[in-house]
């Protein structure tokens, strides 16, 4: 077919369908190349990243309690019982200021808050998506105590329920330093 053929509605809508393909193919090509790009975790294997705590004047930065490779191939410590969580109480009546570094904002995390409640210990938190969240104010009340912080950074693998496999546990304990009898 030759476009000179075309009446000019056609060879108008031709064009249209063209410059919308090549859009397509560089938007396509363009998310697939940013989503891929430095998440092979190469140099957070050799600088994991740190989680910043800060509770009343005191600035606390977490290392991984666990890290492992991308791909789960190796992890440090390699038993999750070797973990070692480093103690940043939050008393009752105070708050937390979680902040994560880009590196981890930048993609998917979950954050995972454990609370001491009267009617026994809760979870909260959830799946923060990729650059909606770099900090977050935690709170510990009479009713709702902090107990710990966990932050987990997704591996490539996926478990048989289709949940992503943490490769990264940044965690800490921030149970009071006294214990709380609500009087």
């Amino acid at each position: 077919m030759n476009l000179g053929q075309l009446r000019s509605g056609e060879r108008k809508a031709l064009v249209i369908i063209a410059v919308v393909a090549v859009a397509f193919v560089a938007i396509v090509g363009g998310a697939v190349a940013f989503l891929t790009d430095g998440f092979t975790g190469q140099d957070e294997d050799e600088h994991p990243p740190k989680v910043s705590l800060a509770v009343g004047g005191t600035l606390t930065r977490i290392e991984p309690a666990r890290w492992c490779t991308l791909e789960l191939t190796k992890c440090s410590p390699a038993r999750m019982e070797e973990m070692k969580v480093p103690r940043v109480p939050v008393e009752v009546g105070e708050s937390v200021v979680l902040s994560v570094p880009s590196s981890i904002a930048e993609r998917p995390w979950n954050v995972v808050a454990e609370y001491l409640t009267p009617h026994g210990p809760t979870r909260d938190g959830g799946i923060r998506t990729s650059g909606s969240t770099f900090t977050m104010v935690l709170h510990s009340r009479p009713d709702y105590i902090l107990t710990n912080i966990e932050i987990q950074l997704p591996s490539i693998k996926i478990d048989a329920d289709g949940v992503p496999v943490a490769r990264a546990i940044i965690a800490a304990d921030t149970r009071p330093t006294e214990s709380y009898t609500g009087d």
